[in-house]
């Protein structure tokens, strides 16, 4: 049986914890009334939005836009947001559980074209562990967003690009981007119309083991164009220059400042433009080419 100074001291510990969850709750009451009068002071414009867009679409009026057709789905981007911290209840695991029910949903497009930007650090946490890579999105965006964050965002989302290069060791870079992910079919299409054109006969193209480079036709048209191919060894990024290449130009545009999809395509040429022939020697003679 507890002593008396024991259950004192409980007692006294027990006063402590509700004076804390008192404050807590008088805080968070403060929260969800000012939450609360943001919503309402929307109600009106979203009445009058409502309003317009009833009366358009009585119009019957023939309506042509990309956003209404119907597409085969490729490639998608999904936005979870979450909070921050706990203390909130069942929200967390639900927001986590509809993630990975929409996850499942497209997993036959495959991980490479699932594109997550999780809001939030709980559900941030939750996508490292599925395996995802997840979205770049500002700090500062789960806590106090602004506009200017949030459109920045929708401008990216939409319109992420991929870069397939390949560097030679006199530094001259052959690359392309195009919307979405990569494929075996636009590999090949890079192959044929970008990079082998740039080639000589008996050049050597050094190749990793990305999953669209070993597609049906990527060493046979190299070989009819007269070069020979080479696969480097599993698991083996200290073997490969271009991973150096990445890595300096990410740098450049994180410099760069670049955080709005359609410029894009210009600073990728900027940051290419500032590989030196020094650089790319460097980088091949560190691989041990």
């Amino acid at each position: 049986m507890a002593s008396l100074k024991e259950v004192k001291t409980r007692i006294n510990s027990v006063k402590s914890t509700r004076k804390i969850t008192s404050a807590m709750k008088m805080v968070a009451s403060a929260k969800l009334h000012k939450a609360q009068g943001a919503i309402e002071n929307m109600l009106p414009y979203q009445k009058k939005l409502n309003k317009i867009l009833t009366n358009f679409l009585s119009a019957d009026l023939p309506i042509e836009s990309p956003y209404i057709r119907a597409r085969e789905v490729k490639r998608v981007a999904i936005i979870a947001f979450s909070s921050n911290t706990s203390l909130c209840g069942a929200f967390n695991a639900n927001v986590i559980k509809m993630l990975l029910q929409t996850v499942s949903e497209y997993r036959t497009l495959g991980q490479d074209n699932i594109l997550i930007f999780p809001i939030g650090k709980k559900v941030e946490e939750a996508v490292k562990r599925m395996g995802f890579q997840p979205g770049e999105i500002p700090p500062t965006l789960s806590d106090k967003p602004t506009y200017q964050e949030a459109s920045d965002l929708a401008l990216n989302v939409p319109t992420s690009q991929t870069v397939l290069a390949s560097v030679r060791l006199n530094g001259q870079i052959t690359y392309t981007m195009y919307p979405g992910g990569t494929s075996g079919e636009r590999f090949l299409d890079y192959l044929k119309n970008v990079l082998i054109p740039t080639l000589h006969k008996g050049d050597i193209v050094v190749m990793d083991n990305m999953r669209s480079h070993h597609v049906k036709g990527v060493e046979e048209v190299l070989r009819a164009a007269g070069m020979i191919p080479l696969y480097l060894p599993p698991y083996s990024p200290d073997l490969n220059p271009i991973e150096m290449l990445w890595s300096k130009m990410k740098a450049i545009l994180r410099k760069l400042g670049c955080n709005i999809a359609a410029l894009l395509p210009q600073m990728v040429a900027e940051a290419l433009a500032l590989v030196s022939p020094e650089d790319c020697l460097g980088w091949f003679t560190a691989d041990g080419y």
